[in-house]
Protein backbone atom coordinates (compact mmCIF):
# COMPACT_ATOMS: atom_id res chain seq x y z
CA UNK A 1 0.00 0.00 0.00
CA UNK A 2 1.14 3.72 -0.72
CA UNK A 3 0.25 6.59 1.00
CA UNK A 4 -0.61 9.63 -0.35
CA UNK A 5 -0.98 12.75 1.65
CA UNK A 6 -2.71 16.12 0.05
CA UNK A 7 -2.49 19.55 1.57
CA UNK A 8 -5.13 21.26 2.83
CA UNK A 9 -6.19 24.42 0.58
CA UNK A 10 -4.33 27.47 0.74
CA UNK A 11 -1.30 26.10 3.05
CA UNK A 12 1.80 27.14 2.70
CA UNK A 13 5.09 25.75 1.53
CA UNK A 14 6.86 26.74 5.84
CA UNK A 15 3.45 25.05 7.17
CA UNK A 16 4.18 22.33 4.76
CA UNK A 17 7.65 22.20 6.22
CA UNK A 18 6.32 22.06 9.73
CA UNK A 19 4.45 18.78 8.56
CA UNK A 20 7.32 16.87 7.34
CA UNK A 21 8.02 14.89 10.46
CA UNK A 22 4.67 13.57 11.09
CA UNK A 23 4.46 12.89 7.78
CA UNK A 24 7.55 10.84 7.40
CA UNK A 25 6.32 9.08 10.54
CA UNK A 26 3.15 8.78 9.39
CA UNK A 27 4.70 6.34 6.12
CA UNK A 28 3.88 8.95 3.49
CA UNK A 29 4.99 8.16 0.40
CA UNK A 30 3.60 10.89 -1.81
CA UNK A 31 2.69 14.61 -0.97
CA UNK A 32 -0.32 16.17 -3.25
CA UNK A 33 0.85 20.18 -3.36
CA UNK A 34 -2.46 21.22 -4.28
CA UNK A 35 -3.62 24.54 -4.17
CA UNK A 36 -0.20 26.04 -4.21
CA UNK A 37 0.66 28.55 -7.25
CA UNK A 38 3.79 30.80 -6.14
CA UNK A 39 6.11 29.70 -8.32
CA UNK A 40 8.68 29.92 -5.93
CA UNK A 41 7.59 28.44 -2.86
CA UNK A 42 6.53 25.42 -4.93
CA UNK A 43 10.33 24.99 -6.13
CA UNK A 44 11.62 25.08 -2.67
CA UNK A 45 9.46 22.90 -0.96
CA UNK A 46 9.71 20.20 -3.95
CA UNK A 47 13.45 20.48 -2.65
CA UNK A 48 12.60 20.62 0.12
CA UNK A 49 10.65 17.09 -0.31
CA UNK A 50 13.21 15.94 -2.56
CA UNK A 51 15.83 15.64 0.85
CA UNK A 52 13.32 13.16 2.09
CA UNK A 53 11.73 10.17 1.42
CA UNK A 54 8.12 11.69 0.12
CA UNK A 55 8.01 12.22 -3.33
CA UNK A 56 5.99 15.82 -4.33
CA UNK A 57 3.36 15.60 -6.62
CA UNK A 58 2.21 18.31 -8.68
CA UNK A 59 -0.96 20.02 -10.18
CA UNK A 60 -0.38 19.73 -13.67
CA UNK A 61 -0.94 23.47 -14.34
CA UNK A 62 1.76 24.25 -12.03
CA UNK A 63 5.24 22.36 -12.99
CA UNK A 64 8.32 23.99 -12.48
CA UNK A 65 10.92 24.83 -14.93
CA UNK A 66 13.53 23.90 -12.78
CA UNK A 67 14.59 20.57 -14.61
CA UNK A 68 17.28 19.57 -11.51
CA UNK A 69 13.81 18.94 -9.25
CA UNK A 70 12.10 15.57 -9.33
CA UNK A 71 8.00 15.47 -8.52
CA UNK A 72 4.79 13.61 -10.03
CA UNK A 73 2.44 15.07 -11.83
CA UNK A 74 -1.34 15.28 -11.08
CA UNK A 75 -4.53 15.48 -12.94
CA UNK A 76 -8.20 16.33 -12.03
CA UNK A 77 -10.80 14.24 -13.45
CA UNK A 78 -11.60 17.57 -16.12
CA UNK A 79 -7.70 17.69 -17.30
CA UNK A 80 -7.80 14.05 -18.23
CA UNK A 81 -7.43 15.05 -22.02
CA UNK A 82 -4.26 17.05 -21.47
CA UNK A 83 -2.25 13.44 -19.88
CA UNK A 84 1.48 13.71 -21.44
CA UNK A 85 3.87 11.27 -21.28
CA UNK A 86 6.02 11.51 -18.28
CA UNK A 87 8.63 14.10 -18.73
CA UNK A 88 12.61 12.84 -18.51
CA UNK A 89 14.33 13.88 -15.76
CA UNK A 90 10.92 15.34 -13.78
CA UNK A 91 8.07 13.65 -13.42
CA UNK A 92 8.63 10.55 -11.86
CA UNK A 93 4.87 9.22 -11.32
CA UNK A 94 1.43 10.58 -13.02
CA UNK A 95 -1.49 10.27 -10.65
CA UNK A 96 -5.18 11.61 -11.39
CA UNK A 97 -8.42 11.90 -10.01
CA UNK A 98 -10.93 10.09 -11.17
CA UNK A 99 -14.90 10.00 -9.83
CA UNK A 100 -16.77 6.69 -11.41
CA UNK A 101 -15.24 3.67 -12.24
CA UNK A 102 -14.64 3.21 -15.79
CA UNK A 103 -13.00 7.23 -15.66
CA UNK A 104 -10.36 5.07 -13.51
CA UNK A 105 -10.01 2.28 -15.61
CA UNK A 106 -9.42 4.29 -18.86
CA UNK A 107 -6.88 6.28 -17.33
CA UNK A 108 -5.08 3.22 -15.52
CA UNK A 109 -4.99 1.58 -18.79
CA UNK A 110 -3.86 4.74 -20.67
CA UNK A 111 -0.47 4.54 -18.34
CA UNK A 112 -1.32 6.73 -15.39
CA UNK A 113 0.69 5.64 -12.67
CA UNK A 114 -2.08 5.74 -9.63
CA UNK A 115 -5.90 6.77 -9.50
CA UNK A 116 -7.07 8.66 -6.71
CA UNK A 117 -10.87 7.36 -6.64
CA UNK A 118 -13.31 9.12 -4.92
CA UNK A 119 -14.89 9.90 -2.76
CA UNK A 120 -15.14 6.66 -0.97
CA UNK A 121 -16.73 7.77 2.48
CA UNK A 122 -17.96 11.64 3.14
CA UNK A 123 -15.10 13.66 2.60
CA UNK A 124 -14.38 15.39 6.41
CA UNK A 125 -12.59 18.23 4.32
CA UNK A 126 -15.32 18.86 2.12
CA UNK A 127 -18.47 19.57 4.66
CA UNK A 128 -21.56 19.54 2.30
CA UNK A 129 -20.09 17.06 -0.25
CA UNK A 130 -23.15 15.78 -2.37
CA UNK A 131 -20.78 13.42 -4.74
CA UNK A 132 -22.44 10.33 -4.79
CA UNK A 133 -20.01 7.46 -3.32
CA UNK A 134 -17.82 5.14 -4.95
CA UNK A 135 -19.49 1.88 -4.66
CA UNK A 136 -17.23 -0.80 -2.76
CA UNK A 137 -18.56 -3.31 -5.24
CA UNK A 138 -16.63 -1.35 -8.00
CA UNK A 139 -13.43 -0.78 -5.73
CA UNK A 140 -13.14 -4.36 -5.35
CA UNK A 141 -13.21 -4.58 -9.26
CA UNK A 142 -11.21 -1.83 -9.70
CA UNK A 143 -8.28 -3.33 -6.93
CA UNK A 144 -8.69 -6.79 -8.30
CA UNK A 145 -7.68 -5.58 -11.49
CA UNK A 146 -5.21 -2.74 -10.92
CA UNK A 147 -3.99 -3.23 -6.73
CA UNK A 148 -2.22 -0.60 -5.46
CA UNK A 149 -2.21 1.58 -8.20
CA UNK A 150 -5.99 2.32 -7.10
CA UNK A 151 -5.62 5.35 -4.45
CA UNK A 152 -8.47 5.27 -2.36
CA UNK A 153 -9.66 9.19 -0.95
CA UNK A 154 -12.43 10.67 0.92
CA UNK A 155 -13.63 10.26 4.55
CA UNK A 156 -11.09 7.67 5.74
CA UNK A 157 -9.86 7.32 9.14
CA UNK A 158 -7.48 4.59 10.58
CA UNK A 159 -10.66 2.29 11.44
CA UNK A 160 -11.81 2.67 8.06
CA UNK A 161 -8.44 1.81 5.98
CA UNK A 162 -8.26 -1.61 8.63
CA UNK A 163 -12.32 -1.97 7.93
CA UNK A 164 -11.46 -1.87 3.62
CA UNK A 165 -8.62 -4.06 3.89
CA UNK A 166 -10.81 -6.37 5.46
CA UNK A 167 -13.41 -6.00 3.37
CA UNK A 168 -11.42 -5.24 -0.24
CA UNK A 169 -8.69 -8.00 0.17
CA UNK A 170 -6.75 -6.45 -2.55
CA UNK A 171 -3.87 -4.58 -2.62
CA UNK A 172 -5.22 -0.82 -2.88
CA UNK A 173 -3.63 2.45 -2.02
CA UNK A 174 -4.93 5.09 0.17
CA UNK A 175 -4.83 8.94 0.07
CA UNK A 176 -6.18 11.91 2.55
CA UNK A 177 -5.83 15.17 3.98
CA UNK A 178 -7.65 15.48 7.40
CA UNK A 179 -6.53 12.24 7.75
CA UNK A 180 -2.67 13.71 7.98
CA UNK A 181 -3.63 17.58 8.92
CA UNK A 182 -6.69 17.08 11.01
CA UNK A 183 -8.37 20.13 9.53
CA UNK A 184 -5.41 22.35 9.88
Amino acid sequence: MKIFAIIPDKFSADRVVGFLPDLLKSGVDYLYLRGMTEADEICGLVGELNKTDIVPVLPYKTLPENQELFYGIHYKSTEIDHIVEKQPGCAILLTASAHDMNTAKHLLEKGVDYVYVSPVFSPLSKEGDTRELFLKDQIISLTSEFGEQVVLLGGLTGDRIDDLREDIKNDFSVAGITLFFNNQ
